[in-house]
């Protein structure tokens, strides 16, 4: 029977193995399209031309390849939903490639921005799935090897049983194995995934032992492979933001010298359109900005430690001083604990929810803020930050904590709608709850639980 268990969860890590494979190469594929997708609009060079079509092809088999080694409905779901955006983006980008060919293609023409727009949108919805399909087959990796261990601990319970029943009988090397398996369980269960087991026989006791030490080694694998993902996808932000940044950077410099050399000879029109133009360059900057920032929040995660969230609303409130004065904003506070945190990340989370609370005030009327805590067990603790603004209507709960999300017009707020976003990431990664009670007019108040302690198991 334990073999039997040990082949099961062998033959399903096999299986999880190929899947997770192709699932990075899906992840990777789309990445570089978008990224050549974006080479090419800007520069039109026929290199990018080809490397698009390459990566194209490379990111339609790897699709047709997924869906059939696949019967998770999840991921089916989630690779159909792919396979439909990618047939979105072969449309917009031939229709691209048509108008360049008819020389029609005017980078600041309605039509022209629709399409890029479009292109580039859909390509982020793949790249977004791509994230989820391989988060996804990682909880799968963890859910079998979790079920072949709870298996196999289930068998050794009950062969342990068995052999404590005829103990007497029992020699001292057997003993001496019992013992070791039992340190064994505990140490990895404590974390230590190098440990291995010291097999002295060639029994069942010797094959359970040796079903353990496979199953750490590929624990210790998997949170290998798992920081090598992490560290490509911290340096893979890093240099798209200086790619991205760059050709942005230039967009605002020109854009300054014309309005500055050519301010004569430019029509009211021509002015206006230089304004867009940096008001844009503006936007895409900060963009991806904020793209890094709710990327860092686990690939930048610092140990946690005692955290007084007191001194922590001080300097918030000392950042948004001026945002404060120029609003006429109270801000009423009760006592914060001291909790297990990550200081940086507790900053932003209220820097965040402050900062919208003042944003989000209403016409000719003074922002009231107040913050407080209460506990609400032995190890949690609930802060609620509630304001006088506009509010919103709550069948829309769900939207505010994703990504891009913004239930008013750009024109009317500033930002890029991913603060809420970076809060609940930052709320998770701590172990905790975020949610929000509002209705339109009547303000809103965000609601945090978090707990005073993290757990050995959390910490890990």
């Amino acid at each position: 029977m334990i073999i039997v268990a040990f082949f099961y969860i062998k033959n399903n890590l096999k299986k999880l193995e190929i899947k997770s494979k192709i699932g990075h190469k899906i992840e990777n594929s789309a990445s570089l399209l978008n990224s050549l997708g974006y080479e090419y609009i800007i520069n039109f060079e026929e290199r990018s031309l080809k490397q698009w079509n390459i990566k194209n092809q490379e990111l339609k088999n790897n699709l047709e390849q997924y869906l059939k080694i696949t019967s998770d409905k999840r991921e089916i779901e989630i690779v159909t939903n792919m396979i439909k955006n990618y047939n979105n983006v072969n449309e917009y980008f031939s229709s691209i490639l048509n108008l360049i060919q008819r020389n029609n293609f005017e980078k600041q023409s309605r039509l022209s921005k629709r399409l890029q727009s479009f292109l580039l949108l859909n390509l982020q919805y793949i790249i977004n799935d791509g994230f989820e399909l391989t988060k996804n087959i990682e909880i799968e990796q963890w859910k079998t090897i979790f079920n072949g261990f709870v298996m196999i601990l289930a068998l050794y319970v009950l062969f342990s049983s068995t052999i404590f029943l005829i103990s007497f009988f029992i020699n001292n090397r057997i003993s001496k194995s019992f013992l070791s398996l039992h340190e064994g369980v505990k140490l990895v269960g404590d974390g230590n995934l190098k440990y291995q087991f010291e097999v002295y026989l060639s029994d069942e006791i010797a094959d359970l032992a040796n079903a353990f030490n496979i199953m750490t080694l590929k624990l210790e694998k998997f949170y290998t492979e798992l920081e090598r993902s992490n560290k490509e996808l911290e340096d893979f932000a890093y240099i798209a933001s200086h790619d991205l940044q760059e050709p942005l950077r230039k967009i605002s410099s020109f854009s300054d010298l014309l309005k500055d050399e050519e301010s004569k000879t430019l029509s009211d029109s021509g002015k206006d359109y230089i304004d867009r133009m940096q008001k844009s360059a503006e936007r895409m900057s900060q963009l991806i900005e904020d793209l890094l920032s709710f990327s860092r929040v686990t690939t930048k995660a610092k140990p946690f430690q005692q955290v007084d969230l007191n001194k922590t609303l001080e300097d918030v409130l000392f950042n948004l001083e001026k945002r404060i004065n120029d609003t006429s904003a109270k801000i009423e506070r009760e006592s914060l604990p001291l909790i297990e945190a990550e200081q940086s990340q507790m900053r932003q989370l209220f820097q965040n929810l402050l900062g919208n609370a003042i944003k989000f005030h209403k016409p000719d009327v003074p922002p009231v803020i107040s913050v407080k805590s209460v506990m609400i067990n032995e190890n949690n603790y609930q802060i609620t930050v509630k304001d006088n603004g506009i509010g919103f209507d709550e069948q829309y709960i769900d939207r505010i904590f994703k990504p891009f999300e913004r239930l008013h017009g750009k024109g009317r707020y500033e930002g890029t709608g991913i603060g809420l976003a970076i809060c609940q990431k930052i709320v998770n990664r701590h172990f905790g709850t975020i949610t929000a009670k509002s209705s339109e007019g009547n303000g809103a108040s965000f609601i945090i639980t978090l707990p005073i302690k993290q757990s050995n198991t959390e910490r890990k």
